[in-house]
């Protein structure tokens, strides 16, 4: 690919691409517990369960962290092509995995009160 002079617009996206089941065991393991993901609710249930925070939230007035839209936008593919950026020639500084650790080790550790 040719790198013409000016401005160029790239999709970031860390590859390979991860299951929820995968992003999941990082995060546990990146705590220092099992992988194993022993519960799962259907995704039918999980909706339901959104659609019934979103009556309590509209009764309540009050904004709760589970919701239809976001129970949608957890389960939505949203896989992207970052093929433009990878033929330029970047190379990320850790891999998908890695930064996941990190990040989860450095927000979540002892003195954070998590």
């Amino acid at each position: 690919m040719e790198n013409k002079p000016g401005r160029h617009v790239y999709n970031y996206a860390d590859k390979p691409d991860l299951s929820v089941n995968e992003l999941v065991r990082i995060a546990v393991e990146s705590r220092g517990k099992s992988g194993e993901i022993n519960f799962r609710i259907p995704y039918i249930f999980g909706l339901m369960g959104g659609y019934a925070f979103d009556f309590l939230a509209k009764i309540t007035g009050k904004t709760y962290p589970i919701s239809s839209i976001r129970i949608k936008k957890f389960c939505a593919d949203t896989r992207v092509s970052a093929e433009k950026l990878r033929e330029s020639g970047f190379r990320a500084p850790y891999s998908l995995t890695d930064g996941l650790t990190r990040m989860i080790q450095s927000e979540y550790s002892q003195d954070s009160g998590y």
